[in-house]
């Protein structure tokens, strides 16, 4: 009889597993409250990757390590311990941002700061990237606060495979603050009263994950299904740039020059070390 019932049961389990992995995708495993005590800081860009695009009226790399700098006394007076990418003006590779943030695993987190762009100069208003489970509670805090601080234009949060959101081992979020090719936006983020309240509001949001956990956040939202638009202007690296979205954040750990591959050890002889803080 046994014989009989093994396909059957052999379906069942097949079932179970495929449920088991379906919940994958919306199951928050959640932050619990006092979940990190570290907090990795990366301004985006730097050095030869100034961020900037065309139509764009300021440069990213240099509003992002500003609003940075601000988030940074934020967060070390409130009792948490700091670590930037970066402190001045010079490159740091994606998959070293990443190494930086494993080494305080697990007692951290990663917040990225970037400021957007697009070949129109309509879109606006602020968006929080994520990817693993356990960073949804962080990225919806933190969009929250960063809408109320700012007063921009609410493009939600949004589940995407990034560099920064996807291969770091702790939870990890990406801050788009603002279009910088919007000509209203751009005007207030050059305002540094204005990246002030920026840094606020991401400030607000981290300290109150880190108070209460995921509790109360709910479920993960359903990845996102849309059709990328074809690029409609060529980033600085020589690589495809598409509209509203994060430009450089899923480039490889190889940076492209004048048409030649710098290699990785290359890269190593002009490494900096984080600064603590």
């Amino acid at each position: 009889m046994h014989r009989l019932f093994r396909p059957a049961l052999r379906s069942l389990s097949l079932l179970a597993l495929t449920l088991g992995l379906s919940a994958c995708g919306t199951f928050n495993a959640g932050l619990r409250p006092g979940g990190f005590t570290t907090v990795v800081i990366d301004a985006g860009h730097g050095g030869k990757d100034s961020g900037e695009s065309p139509n764009q009226y300021l440069k990213e790399k240099e509003v992002a390590l500003d609003t940075a700098k601000r988030l940074q006394p934020l967060l070390r007076d409130s009792g948490l311990r700091v670590v930037m990418t970066r402190t001045s003006d010079y490159f740091v590779e994606l998959d070293d941002r990443v190494a930086i943030a494993d080494r305080y695993y697990p007692n951290a987190i990663l917040v990225s700061i970037h400021y957007n762009a697009s070949p129109s100069h309509a879109p606006r208003g602020v968006q929080t990237f994520f990817w693993r489970p356990d960073s949804y509670g962080l990225a919806t805090r933190v969009q929250r606060h960063l809408i109320g601080e700012s007063g921009l234009e609410n493009r939600g949060v949004t589940r995407r495979v990034l560099r920064l959101t996807h291969s770091p081992r702790v939870p990890s979020i990406l801050c788009e603050c603002g279009f910088l090719t919007n000509r209203d936006e751009a005007n207030l983020v050059s305002n540094p009263a204005f990246r002030q309240k920026i840094a606020q509001g991401i400030a607000d949001g981290v300290l109150e994950e880190q108070e209460q956990g995921d509790v109360n956040i709910g479920s993960l939202p359903p990845l996102e299904r849309r059709v990328i638009p074809r690029p409609s202007y060529t980033h600085h690296t020589g690589r495809r740039h598409r509209a509203t979205m994060s430009r450089d954040h899923s480039r490889k750990g190889t940076s492209r020059h004048k048409g030649r591959t710098k290699t990785r050890a290359t890269a190593k002889s002009k490494r900096k070390k984080p600064r603590e803080s």
